[in-house]
């Protein structure tokens, strides 16, 4: 919950007080660039989703034609089956092991893609409707006549402050978000590729 005093703005926060064209463009650009990415992120998982799907089915396939070897008498009691019945195993032991960490695996990027870009975007709408209503207000204040009472200006000029430091605060608030994000980014994708380079690496 924001704080709505001007108090409540510390040396953290003064950076985002005034109007830096340079800065909110930079803020802008991050923001730009996380949806992009989360777009990315989001037909990246769905991918894989699809595949781990696909090799649920896989497994099930396969352990059902491995049942149905198990019924034919002629080989089940055929010693040489045994080996057969070994390979098997290992390799329905193998693919369920795979698609079950594929899961694991994508459950930090789906987390990011599904709750904090959704969140990252709130953040961003709070943010512009703040800023465009500490705007109107401002607009307000500068057009009062020289004959405004000073108790009514008084008032207005309150409005004016508060306004300011909702919308600094949710513009600092947004700024963080989007450090926090880029942070867990670069903690979740490592982990994503050292898994494939060590699928790549078992199977080639």
């Amino acid at each position: 919950m924001l704080n709505p005093s001007p108090s409540s703005i510390n040396e953290e926060t003064l950076q985002f007080m005034h109007f830096n064209p340079f800065f909110n463009m930079e803020q802008q650009r991050r923001y730009d660039f996380l949806i992009q990415l989360g777009q990315d992120l989001r037909r990246f998982s769905n991918h894989f989703q699809s595949y781990q799907e696909i090799g649920i089915k896989l497994c099930s396939e396969f352990s059902t034609i491995r049942s149905y070897f198990d019924q034919i008498e002629i080989l089940c009691t055929n010693d040489s089956y045994k080996t057969l019945c070994s390979l098997f195993l290992t390799v329905d032991n193998a693919f369920t092991k795979h698609f079950s960490q594929i899961g694991e695996v994508f459950k930090p990027i789906q987390n990011f893609v599904n709750t904090d870009m959704e969140q990252l975007i709130v953040n961003q709408k709070e943010n512009r409707k703040l800023l465009e209503n500490y705007r109107n207000i401002e607009d307000k204040f500068a057009s009062l006549s020289s004959n405004t009472k000073e108790n009514a200006r008084i008032e207005k000029e309150q409005s004016l402050m508060q306004a300011h430091s909702l919308s600094t605060l949710s513009f600092f608030d947004f700024s963080m978000k989007m450090e926090s994000l880029e942070l867990k980014l670069k903690s979740i994708l490592p982990q994503v590729v050292c898994y494939f380079e060590h699928i790549i690496m078992l199977n080639f």
